[in-house]
This record gives C-alpha cells, structure tokens and sequence, in this order.
C-alpha cells in the first residue's frame, strides 16, 4: 500500500509543474515507476484526489484493477453543485485553492475530466457521506444523486 501527499502538499515538495489532474496523473505515474510498484493498482481517490484518480483510470487502464472513490468531485460540481450552497459556502470554496494549486488550475482539472471520462470495465466503489451538517436537503439530495450517477463511467460499480 502506498499513501502520498500530491506535490505541494503534507510533506511533499512543490513542483514547478501546472497543478492540473494530467499533470498531477504523470507525476503519480512517474512515482510508482520509481519507487518500482507494479500495476495493476487499486486506486483509492477523495475529493479532489477522484479527479486524479479517474483520470489516471481512463489514461492507464491497463494499469487499473479497481477504483474507489470517497466522496469524490464530480466534473459538473461547479455547474451543478456550488450554485445549492451558501453564499458563504461558495465564498470559502473559491479561496480553498492556494496550497496546491489556483482555482483556474482546478477548474481546468475538471474539464480535463470531462474529456477524458469513458466506460471502463473497472470495478468502481463509489463512498459517500450519508449526510453532511453544512448542506442542506437540497443540496444533500443533489450531491447524493451526482454520487450516484458517477457509477455510470463503469460497468462494474456499487454504491
């Protein structure tokens, strides 16, 4: 098993790469090439780290035997999603992106997603918060069905 702080973050340097999910993907893949852990992997993605991980899942699926995914950002979140929350909410998401990377940076992630998102054949696990404090019943019912339409990138997939 294998954790690790993206480049930026917890005990990992900064790179002098764009912080987008390709990027980020080719760095993870360098590192398992490195560090000589061989595929096929079981990749295990939260928030932001879905991104990543279903992007690498789409690049490499060769390299790929199961993915999980913990509450992870769906590509429409900002369309979607942010629009049902606070106004405070929305204020405190924007100016999250200052440790790993910019907002345009992740916004850039998400479209990167978008295009590279196709069926797969790999087993996907989809967890999900049941409920969260700060969202409300709309918001909740809605972040629960985007969950849930996630499944459909594979053939394989449970909630």
């Amino acid at each position: 098993m294998l954790v690790y702080d993206r480049a930026g973050l917890g005990k990992s340097e900064r790179s002098p790469n764009p912080r987008t999910s390709i990027e980020m993907v080719k760095e993870l893949r360098e590192l398992l090439k490195e560090i000589n852990i061989q595929p096929p992997y079981i990749l295990v993605g939260h928030s932001f780290g879905g991104v990543n991980t279903r992007i690498y899942t789409t690049e490499y699926p060769n390299e790929v035997c199961g993915l999980v995914l913990v509450d992870s950002t769906p590509e429409d979140y900002r369309e979607r999603f942010l629009p049902t929350m606070s106004k405070e909410f929305q204020e405190a998401y924007n100016h999250q992106f200052i440790f790993e990377g910019t907002y345009n940076e992740f916004m850039e992630s998400l479209q990167q997603l978008k295009k590279t998102t196709r069926k797969t054949d790999v087993p996907l696990i989809v967890l999900s918060a049941g409920q969260k404090t700060h969202y409300s019943k709309d918001s909740q019912e809605l972040w629960n069905d985007m969950q849930k339409e996630i499944l459909g990138i594979s053939s394989k997939s449970e909630l």
